[in-house]
């Protein structure tokens, strides 16, 4: 089931999908991303190497294999919406594992990643969501994972990121 695009930040139709699916239901969301990666037992080459272990979000690329696994047995259990793996894709948290640059680039991915598998299980009565998922910066420090980054950085970044990554898809 090919999902309708709009552009990003545009207020939804009244026959947007997901709005009349709220109005039947309590829509389920998937789990926790971080803990269910853990459980695929993953090693430093599956980040691409020691310098990016714990880095999720490489996986969009490096192996995008655990991340539709991960999307599928959410859906397998029958989750409404799938988040994307971009929890901690911005310019600030990627600074850690010094990849910054690749916000823009991961968060697309791991967005794309998400969709094509939420497609491949709608059907026209049943379809799939997919929600973008970022930390909660700046309204939260627990965002912030890495012990040496602060939350001046996360707040100054965080409206170049978020707005850049929603303006293109």
């Amino acid at each position: 089931m090919e999902s309708p695009t709009r552009p990003p930040f545009a207020r939804p139709s009244a026959n947007d999908p997901y709005l009349a699916a709220l109005r039947e239901r309590v829509l389920i969301y998937d789990g926790a991303t971080g803990t269910n990666f853990q459980l695929q037992d993953l090693h430093a080459d599956d980040f691409g190497g020691a310098a990016l272990e714990g880095c999720n979000e490489i996986l969009v690329v490096t192996k995008p294999d655990a991340v539709e696994a991960l999307h599928r047995s959410f859906l397998d259990v029958g989750v409404d919406v799938i988040e994307t793996d971009s929890f901690g894709a911005f310019s600030v948290v990627l600074a850690e594992y010094g990849i910054a640059e690749r916000s823009h680039e991961l968060a697309m991915v791991s967005a794309q990643i998400a969709r094509r598998v939420a497609d491949s299980y709608a059907s026209p009565g049943s379809p799939r969501f997919v929600a973008a998922r970022w930390a909660r910066a700046p309204s939260s420090r627990r965002s912030v994972r890495s012990p040496t980054t602060t939350f001046r950085p996360v707040t100054k970044r965080w409206p170049s990121d978020s707005s850049r990554a929603a303006s293109t898809s």
